[in-house]
């Protein structure tokens, strides 16, 4: 009788990939946010469950008024609306993963705590991390070794997406490329202004390589990348 064949060397290959990309997140995010994200990690398998989200969300205060600033947060298991939106913030961080990354965590922490008249310069230092030949136009194929190479910028740009998934990431990078380019060929900072402004911002980001900050509302210039 013949055996099927054994998976074992694809899996070995997937959680390898998976364990190099949590360990380059995990460079990516100052000692404080990557011990508030471990906290919540219940399991530690690098991701942040819908059982650890709404846990974190009652049990830690900082969680709870960062998340929910205008409600009160003991009453997510009352109160229907309360619950409703914790649900609902935690769709947006997770997307289709039905679970959060502690990268998709830390942009959505930065957003909420980074000032909104920041919007214009961020998306300016985005531009630019993408922009890596300086001409001050983007292309198709910039925008997606932008989002391959880059875990704050596949966020940043892609919330929801699993970037993890080459054909998703793909198909997403290309369809936001001709949103923002409305047929061209080439993209500008003012086209990237115009189509991001319409949605909120999402990080913060200095000129250069950067690497998450809780609380301030900035990324500070490191050497990660």
């Amino acid at each position: 009788q013949e055996r099927a064949p054994s998976r074992e060397p694809h899996n070995k290959d997937k959680d390898k990939d998976h364990k190099e990309k949590f360990e380059r997140e995990m460079e990516c995010l100052d000692e404080g946010l990557r011990a508030l994200c471990s906290e919540m990690d219940s399991d530690k398998d690098g991701f942040i469950s819908r059982w650890d989200f709404f846990a974190a969300v009652q049990k830690n205060e900082e969680v709870a008024k960062t998340i929910l600033p205008k409600r009160d947060a003991s009453l997510t298991m009352k109160c229907p609306d309360t619950f409703d939106e914790v649900e609902r913030i935690f769709e947006h961080m997770a997307g289709s993963k039905g679970r959060i990354s502690y990268t998709d965590f830390a942009i959505y922490w930065q957003s909420a705590k980074a000032p909104k008249e920041k919007l214009a310069s961020d998306l300016h230092d985005i531009f630019k991390i993408i922009d890596v030949g300086g001409n001050g136009e983007i292309s198709r194929l910039a925008l997606l070794s932008a989002v391959e190479t880059s875990p704050l910028v596949a966020v940043r740009l892609l919330p929801g997406v699993d970037t993890q998934d080459p054909e998703q990431a793909f198909t997403a990078t290309q369809d936001l490329f001709d949103k923002i380019s409305h047929g061209k060929r080439r993209v500008t900072l003012l086209d990237f202004e115009e189509h991001f402004k319409k949605r909120r911002p999402s990080l913060t980001m200095s000129r250069s390589k950067a690497a998450v900050q809780p609380g301030n509302g900035l990324l500070w210039r490191s050497h990660l990348y």
